[in-house]
């Protein structure tokens, strides 16, 4: 978990093209204000998920540039289209960075690519069939789009009461991990033993 968070950190605290953090007192009364307007997700996650990169002891930097060069890396990238994190441009511009990758596109989704929670059947198929084959789906000349398109998972009902996706997210309890990793294997099979791989 330290090397995870740490490698995160770095990059998120240190590739700031915006200069240095601001004062975390001057950040920790905007936040505030934030949630006094109702802004929970802004006034708290966020703050507190970056509240490291005020007390940062490098300098922010900028974002050194890649030469144009064709790396023969064959990836698969997956993206929704309305990802606040990310924007689907930068999904883009690592496609053309690595021209042996292929770019799966949820139009209109607006959650961080979670996949394998079986509530996204096409796009679950394609990591499972590249997972077990390393096959990856066909890539289009088209320069500026994703390859293969999959339908995102729509938005949530809050007054739904099935818990699958809740209990594959955030785990039932005692041995979460272990669960949670048996429940993935066994969706990986039925995939696999599935509907054969359609592009949609």
């Amino acid at each position: 978990d330290d090397q995870e968070a740490g490698a995160f950190y770095s990059i998120v605290c240190r590739e700031n093209a915006g200069g240095p953090w601001p004062v975390f007192e001057d950040a920790k009364l905007d936040y505030e204000r934030n949630v006094d307007d109702g802004n929970e997700l802004l006034g708290w996650g966020v703050f507190w998920s970056t509240s490291p990169c005020y007390f940062w002891g490098d300098v922010p930097e900028l974002v050194p540039v890649i030469p144009d060069h064709n790396f023969d890396t064959k990836m698969l990238l997956i993206h929704e289209e309305f990802d606040a994190a990310t924007p689907f441009s930068g999904a883009l511009a690592t496609r053309e960075i690595f021209r042996q990758s292929v770019l799966v596109g949820l139009p209109g989704g607006v959650a961080h690519a979670e996949s394998l929670l079986d509530i996204k059947p096409c796009l679950d198929r394609i990591i499972a069939e590249y997972l077990d084959t390393g096959v990856l789906p066909n890539r289009t000349a088209t320069r500026n789009a994703a390859d293969v398109e999959c339908p995102p998972y729509p938005f949530p009902d809050p007054s739904a009461t099935d818990t699958n996706t809740a209990r594959f997210l955030f785990g039932d309890g005692e041995g979460d991990d272990d669960i949670m990793m048996v429940e993935l294997k066994e969706e990986l099979r039925r995939i696999l033993n599935g509907n054969p791989l359609r592009h949609h």
